[in-house]
């Protein structure tokens, strides 16, 4: 009953790699090779023991062809691949080769050894409870590196795929940009007589296209997609925070000037993401407050509004996520991507973004940035 029990057991493990080995290689499942060695085992195997209770020869000689034939079926499904390399398909492939032929060899060696031989502690037996020990080992090991190499494959396949539609929607962006251009530079022309503060806010409006026409072609040509990809240089962040937040609505609490190093259009992105959202999320007409200040080599921006506060608190710590919202920002426009992007941003200059309420009511945001020392 026990020799029967764990030769079931053999039998389901055998039936359960090569179900998933078929279903990993995406093959076609080998329903017949795996009835075929359950009900030998199972089925087969009291009969034989009824019938011919000595008839260990039999016994162990179809065992070790049930055993060669579970192993000829997954060196066949890994030859007959062709999406896995082509080193780990051939060492997979002659692994189960070589179980193949021991197990063929224990069964010749069934019925030309001693039965003696057969059973028992001898040197015989330990050399095949070895190959099989190491051909467990061995498959659990390629197994594990096959899994890595597919996932790693996926995974670079998605991130291709993800840049292709950023390098398509960068693309498709110029023309936009290039029509608005157009257009502010029309308006600027038109107005710069009779409409000085509509002329002013026409500026505003083409800084901002250019702007974003200079950060679209450094995307397509390299750009932002990886760090390093920026243009660092010694500019007044000061001077950009005004031209960003050009609305009455601002109040400023900053220096004349703040010299800073670091890349300006990146920057740019990162204070106009924390602007829109006070703009957006805040009472029309209320003021919002930015503050200013520099200490040894970093820069912190403070941007406070009156507006729907930062959501609950246990929310809090997820605001910055890719594609989170707070439940309280229901109703406004938004896809979850401006505070994760100005945080990724702030995040090459060792800097970050938090996020807390403002006493009194509305959200506080507290931007960090540590200047990029160049090398002269």
């Amino acid at each position: 009953m026990a020799t029967w029990l764990g030769n079931a057991l053999a039998a389901s493990s055998m039936v359960l790699m090569l179900e998933g080995f078929a279903r990993f290689l995406e093959r076609p499942r080998m329903n017949a090779v795996e009835v075929a060695i359950l009900a030998t085992v199972v089925l087969g195997w009291p009969v034989l023991m009824l019938l011919w209770p000595d008839g260990i020869v039999i016994r162990i000689s179809l065992f070790s062809l049930l055993i060669g034939l579970c192993y000829g079926a997954c060196a066949s499904m890994f030859l007959r691949d062709r999406r896995q390399p082509a080193s780990l398909r051939y060492i997979m492939t002659g692994w189960c080769c070589l179980i193949v032929l021991a197990a063929l060899c224990r069964a010749a060696g069934a019925f030309l050894l001693p039965p003696e031989s057969l059973v028992g502690t001898n040197a015989y037996q330990e050399i095949y409870l070895l190959i099989h020990l190491l051909s467990f080992l061995f498959m659990g090991l390629m197994t594990a590196i096959l899994v890595g190499v597919r996932l790693r494959a996926e995974l670079l396949s998605y991130v291709e795929d993800e840049r292709s539609k950023l390098l398509m929607l960068s693309h498709e962006l110029r023309t936009p940009l290039a029509t608005i251009a157009r257009a502010s530079e029309m308006l600027e022309t038109l107005n710069r007589q009779t409409e000085p503060a509509l002329a002013r806010r026409v500026v505003h409006i083409r800084q901002a296209t250019d702007r974003m026409n200079r950060l679209v072609e450094a995307f397509l040509s390299s750009g932002l997609a990886a760090p390093g990809g920026e243009h660092n240089s010694a500019f007044d962040l000061a001077k950009l925070i005004r031209q960003l937040a050009a609305a009455p609505r601002f109040v400023f609490d900053m220096p004349q000037r703040l010299d800073f190093d670091g890349d300006r259009d990146s920057i740019a992105i990162i204070v106009s993401n924390l602007l829109d959202n006070a703009l957006k999320y805040a009472p029309d007409g209320s003021p919002i407050e930015l503050v200013l200040t520099k200490h040894e080599g970093s820069v912190t921006l403070k941007v406070s509004d009156r507006g729907i506060g930062p959501g609950a608190p246990a929310e809090r710590e997820q605001l910055g996520s890719r594609f989170f919202r707070a439940g309280n920002t229901k109703g406004y426009d938004g896809t979850g991507l401006g505070l994760f992007t100005a945080k990724r941003l702030a995040a090459r200059y060792d800097g970050d973004i938090s996020i807390s309420p403002r006493n009194g009511g509305g959200t506080e945001v507290t931007l960090t940035l540590h200047e990029v020392h160049r090398d002269t």
